[in-house]
Parts: structure tokens; sequence; C-alpha cells
């Protein structure tokens, strides 16, 4: 009888892992590659591009998720949500909602919205998935929204750490975001509502461990697997028009990693793009509408990170790094703004950037519709629309 329950046990067990880690581990086989010469540079200027809303409450809007009917979502360092009207720029932006923690990336759920309501899914870094209703009013009104937390720990109990982007696949309805790392994102020192979400992704990047993962979230049966782990700090995500792939940033790799959903599972993982871009990665998006990917780079690569890479042997590398992480203030974002489009090859289109971060400063989500840019900042307290034709 022992060993018949034992055994029940153990088949338990192991179908349970086996559905939830059909996972890739990503490989590393060196350490980051940068562009030291972008191609085919357009520099981001007043010529092609405008500030809209500056000076905007709840700061650091990291995320522009655009809808169908005009209205786009921003989500501010304050853990409010907030409404614009892309086309009324003189109205000033109305909070949706106040989901408290640091919203950092969404999508909308285009097959579960209505003409009612907008369903948009967001990543809270400090509590995990969050699924929120948004009401559909008139411009000016304010709208009613519901917010739930739908996902804050696999199926084994392992919590969902750093929360960090979202996409929707539009065939299945899954919801695939990213735990970017094992690192707990701690409030802002003296602040009981700010989260320093930028401080904990330095430490990720100094220490040099790989622990970040790409989930899916089934929000017809609840259950959130994990397709690939191994990343090193996984951030920015995007699925294709087919659902039949997802591209995945990894920000300290400075590359871009793509999952592919059409093959058997564990999906295999590849190298959608590397060596193209001239700083870390973060955000990014799928235009469906003109085959683009767009990346964004809200930093270049710090000189010494770049020296820290190449020092061996491996253990005294990790001692130095130790040492890194008792000097908080050792990493400061310097002002610069860029972002690279890509095709659908990974091929580079077009690198933009801003030199000085005059207009666009840390750049960490770009977002695309009707020939025109959208671009998210966890800087600055503001939004940049740049246009594509000019």
């Amino acid at each position: 009888m022992f060993w018949a329950c034992l055994i029940c046990v153990l088949a338990i067990l192991y179908a349970s892992n086996t559905s939830l880690y059909h996972a890739v581990t990503v490989p590393h086989d060196s350490w980051p590659k940068f562009s030291s010469s972008p191609s085919s540079v357009e520099a981001i200027s007043s010529r092609n591009a405008k500030i809209i809303h500056q000076g905007m409450t709840g700061g650091g809007p990291e995320t522009v998720i655009l809808s169908d009917d005009g209205t786009a979502y921003l989500l501010c360092e304050n853990g409010d949500v907030k409404s614009i009207q892309v086309a009324n720029t003189s109205s000033p932006p109305t909070t949706v909602a106040r989901v408290g923690g640091r919203p950092l990336g969404g999508a909308i759920a285009r097959g579960e919205c209505s003409d009612a309501e907008d369903i948009l899914y967001l990543a809270e870094a400090s509590k995990g998935l969050l699924r929120l209703t948004v009401s559909k009013l008139p411009v000016g009104t304010r709208r009613k929204a519901k917010v739930e937390l739908v996902a804050f720990e696999l199926g084994d109990g392992t919590p969902i750490v750093y929360a960090d982007d979202v996409a929707v696949g539009s065939k299945s309805g899954k919801v695939y975001f990213t735990d970017a790392s094992d690192v707990v994102v701690e409030r802002v020192r003296g602040s009981r509502t700010l989260f320093d979400t930028l401080s904990a992704s330095i430490v990720d990047g100094v220490r040099g461990e790989r622990t970040g993962k790409l989930l899916a979230y089934d929000p017809r049966t609840g259950e959130t697997e994990v397709l690939a782990d191994g990343i090193w700090f996984a951030n920015g995500v995007a699925v294709s028009e087919d659902e039949d792939y997802v591209l995945v940033c990894e920000t300290f790799a400075a590359r871009v990693l793509k999952v592919n959903l059409s093959a058997p599972r564990p999906h295999p993982v590849t190298v959608f793009a590397e060596g193209v871009f001239p700083g870390y990665v973060d955000g990014l998006s799928i235009s469906h509408a003109t085959g683009r990917v767009h990346v964004a780079v809200p930093s270049p690569a710090p000189g010494a990170i770049k020296v820290l890479s190449g020092v061996r042997p491996a253990w005294f590398n990790r001692v130095i790094r130790q040492g890194i992480l008792m000097l908080p203030a050792f990493i400061k974002p310097v002002k610069y703004g860029c972002f690279v489009t890509l095709d659908l090859e990974g091929k580079v289109v077009r690198t933009w950037v801003d030199e000085g971060g005059d207009i666009a400063n840390f750049v960490t989500a770009v977002e695309e519709k009707d020939g025109k840019l959208y671009l998210g900042s966890l800087k600055e307290d503001k939004v940049v629309v740049v246009d594509m034709e000019l």
C-alpha cells in the first residue's frame, strides 16, 4: 500500500511539474554584444517629434497602451493608470484606476473587450499580473474601473517576483508576460507608495545572474506556465499576429529572443536580434500593420560594465561584482534617448537616437499607430510622439 501511494504521489508531482515547466533554459555563450556603429541612424528632433502632456502628475509613463478608439492608457510611477486621447492633446490625462505599486507593462486583450469596456492586463512589479476592466464613457467622464490580481505565483507555489511586461495572443487569448528577475523590488527609501524598479534591475545586471522567465497565463483555466527561463533580466515582450512566436527582450544580454510557439513543447528559443543595439534593451512591440519591430534602448552600455564583462577567471569576476553591489550609486543612467526599428527577420531598418536626451530620454516603450510612434519612459513625466514619415 505504501509503495502504491508513493508511486501515485510521485506521478502527480511529475505530471504537475512537467506541465508547469515545459520550458527551455536560454543558453549564454558570451557577454553582451553592442553595436559600436549603429546603422541607418535618424536623429530624434523637433523636426520629427513632439512632446505631449509634459509635467503630468503621477510621473514616469513606462508604457503607452493604444486602444482602437483613440484612447491611450499610461502606466505611471505612482501606481496610477491614466488615459489620454491621442487626437486631442489639449485634454489633460484622466486617472482611470489606481492599481498601486509600480505598473510597468501592459496590453489590451482585444478578444475580451466589448463596446462597453476595455480589458487590460498589466504587469505590476511587486504583485504580479493584474486584469483591469475599464468602462468606455464619453471623453472627460471619469471611467469606472475594476482591478483583479490574476497571477502572483506558479502552480508549485513559486512566487512571481518582478512582473515586467505583457502581450496578449490574438488567437488563444493567452497572456504572455515576463518575470524579470528574482531580485525583489523594494520601495523608494522614505516612501510608502513608490517602488524603485530601476535599482532592482541594476542589481540584477551587475550580479550577472540569469533568473528571468517568460510566462503564459491562460484566462480560461487560471493557470500560469513557464515557457522559457534562464533569461538575464526578462523585459519587453511581444507576440506575432498569428501567435506563432513571442519576442522577449533580454536586457543585460542586449538582445531579443524568439520563442517558437508553433513548435512542440518545450518551445525552442533562438536569438532574433543581437549585436545591433547601442545599449541595453527594454520594451518592444510588433506592429502588425507594418511588420516592424520597435525595441527601446533606454541607455547606452556603461563603460565599466563593458570592462567588467571581460574580467576572468569567472570566480574573480563574481568577487568584483559582489563588491560593486555594495556601492548602490555606482551606475547612474545618463540622459540619452534611443530605440531601434527592425524588420520581421531581425534586421535593422532604422536606429532612432537623441544623444542628449533633450526630447526623448530613457525610452522604455515604443508603440506604433497610424504612422506615429508613441514613446514611454520610466523616468520622464511626458509622452513623446515621433512621426515615422518625417
